[in-house]
């Protein structure tokens, strides 16, 4: 027999499961693939991008990664990028995994992903709800627009530390509005599920 070249990157088998409303449910966590033969870890991220803030900076970024992924938010879940770059998503949406937050390496602060979410932007009632999150993200003392391609809104880490609330209520009122967005036969009808 011949050998077998194994390739760069890896296999992602992805399994799921769809409810008789056409929502998808999750089965099994689907797994990044990897790039240049290995992932990086999370560690590494805050090692190689992170080194140029405070400590504290990076401790509110850590213990804000934490309380997130404590939340109870239905549907949220935390995965890392093969760079190592946390992120954020909602699952089982009425539009699939909606990544809604990740760490950038720019600021010592949480972003949204309004770029990771086209599906979602293209839908009028959808991205009405996404600029309600947004809206309530700029509440949050020293948050701020950026990004030269897309509005984004960036949470400094420290003040989400010290008073996470405000960030959860956010999240909290995205996956409702995702979840419970009304599909088209409901929309005909114009009743709404409660």
């Amino acid at each position: 027999m011949g050998a077998v070249a194994r390739s760069d990157r890896e296999l992602t088998i992805r399994v799921s499961i769809v409810d008789a409303a056409g929502r998808e449910l999750k089965v099994h966590p689907t797994v990044s693939e990897t790039r240049r033969g290995k992932a990086g870890s999370e560690a590494d991220f805050f090692e190689q991008h992170w080194a140029k803030f405070d400590a504290k900076d990076v401790t509110a970024c850590r213990g804000v990664i934490g309380i997130l992924e404590g939340s109870g938010i239905r549907g949220l879940t935390k995965s890392v990028l093969p760079s190592g770059r946390p992120v954020f998503a909602l699952e089982n949406t009425r539009f699939g995994r909606v990544r809604v937050l990740q760490v950038p390496d720019s600021k010592p602060a949480l972003r949204d992903a309004p770029d990771k979410s086209k599906k979602i932007l293209n839908n009028p009632a959808a991205a009405a709800a996404w600029k309600a999150f947004q809206a309530s993200l700029l509440k949050i003392p020293g948050a701020a627009r950026g990004g030269k391609a897309h509005s984004r809104v960036y949470v400094p880490v420290r003040q989400v530390a010290a008073h996470p609330e405000p960030l959860l209520d956010a999240i909290r009122r995205l996956e409702h509005a995702l979840s419970h967005y009304p599909d088209r036969a409901e929309q005909q009808s114009g009743e709404r599920k409660a």
